[in-house]
């Protein structure tokens, strides 16, 4: 097999690159555009061609819009409906218009490279928006995240047009100390995207109780089949769980009473708390609960608006 010959600069510029069009493309884009003429070294390959006023305006005006809808929670939910798709192929033809110029083989692995980080940067970076939707930060706090998010990204990028090396490095850093906190966040995007297909499908179709022979196999497996309700059959809902984690499942109405069912064998009951009705909010039925029986484990389940109302919920999971 013939040696690797790309420089060890460009490599770095390329990481940087696929980092940053993974947390924001449009701004990565409006970098690219205007950098250069800001007195910035030019990217590699056929980056250049995005330089100009055009495109610095259009990515601009995305930008600006997707700033405002990633706001609101239902705005949130539906943009990144899409967002995945949109920003694989994104991530793909920046890696083609950066590695212009390369061996065919080499190029080819280094477009994949790009997409792939690209993606697995995007999946984190979104869920912390996810994140402050679910726990109703504030518009405030939800707006300082992002935008110290998109400094930080575009930053690198700037930084990684002169000094690669050091970019590469900072980002190294950054993504270790955000490391631990990215499985909940990528949990918390899936939610918010659960969420928006829920809140479509509810303008037109009234919430349900999902039945039994619709529940994935592994539900009905840990809650016993014909284990429902007394009178009832096994029924559940998609379900959310905010505690010190994001946790994604279902509310399944068991033999002795409503449940948390997660991934990983996570099985908790649920009681209601005293003075504390079920509340519709944009994207959820949300209600608080006690988790697993003990008073110190109080926390707020999240049920998709598809799924049963207030009213329902407060009579399946009675307070005390």
């Amino acid at each position: 097999m013939p040696p690797f010959t790309v420089d060890p600069g460009v490599l770095a510029f390329l990481t940087v690159l696929a980092a940053a069009g993974g947390a924001d493309l449009a701004l990565t884009v409006l970098v690219l555009a205007v950098a250069p003429g800001l007195g910035w070294d030019r990217p590699p390959g056929d980056l250049p061609a995005l330089e100009g006023p055009a495109v610095a305006i259009s990515v601009l005006l995305l930008y600006g819009a997707e700033a405002v809808l990633e706001r609101f929670p239902a705005g949130y939910a539906l943009w990144h409906t899409f967002q995945l798709s949109v920003r694989v192929v994104g991530l793909v033809l920046l890696g083609v218009l950066a590695t212009a110029g390369l061996p065919g083989p080499e190029r080819a692995l280094l477009v994949a490279a790009i997409g792939g980080l690209g993606t697995a940067t995007y999946l984190g970076a979104s869920g912390w928006g996810g994140v402050s939707h679910l726990r109703r930060r504030g518009r405030s706090s939800e707006l300082v995240a992002a935008l110290a998010t998109d400094v930080a990204f575009a930053g690198l990028l700037i930084l990684a047009l002169d000094e690669p090396v050091q970019a590469l490095t900072a980002l190294g850093l950054l993504l270790l100390v955000a490391a631990p906190q990215l499985p909940g966040a990528v949990r918390a995007r899936r939610a918010l995207v659960r969420a928006g297909r829920s809140w479509l499908r509810a303008l037109v179709l009234p919430g349900r109780w999902v039945p039994e022979d619709e529940l994935p196999a592994w539900i009905r497996n840990a809650a016993g089949v014909g284990g429902g309700m007394p009178g009832r059959p096994l029924r559940g809902a998609r379900a959310t769980l905010l505690d010190d984690r994001v946790r994604t499942g279902w509310l399944v109405l068991a033999t002795d009473g409503p449940r948390f069912l997660g991934r990983g064998a996570t099985s908790l009951r649920l009681s209601g708390v005293d003075g504390s009705p079920a509340r519709t909010g944009p994207l959820h039925v949300r209600k608080d609960v006690v988790a697993g029986g003990d008073g110190d484990g109080r926390t707020e389940l999240l049920v998709l608006r598809d799924g049963p109302g207030a009213r329902e919920l407060d009579a399946v999971i009675p307070s005390g």
